[in-house]
């Protein structure tokens, strides 16, 4: 938003866009992604997957309570009711 603002109070042709300094890009150094040593398998057996089989992944650190889900993508389980009844 602040770039857009900036643009208005100082417009400059579609030409010298590319050199227009806050519509440039940040280059960040990446440094690679590690993955765990030894990551916790989370398993839900009220949430299936398409083979009817208990839903699982693995996470860096605890599992969440109860399934991540829309509106609960932390799975604290205060989001609302699923149609089904709550995710354990």
């Amino acid at each position: 938003m602040s770039q857009a603002i900036e643009w208005m109070q100082r417009p400059i042709s579609l030409t010298n866009i590319k050199n227009f300094t806050p519509w440039q890009c940040r280059y960040r150094i990446h440094q690679p992604i590690r993955p765990c040593e030894n990551p916790s398998v989370c398993s839900y057996a009220r949430v299936q997957n398409a083979a009817g089989l208990p839903h699982s992944f693995r996470v860096c650190g605890s599992c969440p309570r109860t399934y991540p889900w829309l509106n609960d993508p932390a799975g604290t389980n205060q989001g609302p009711e699923l149609p089904y009844g709550r995710r354990t």
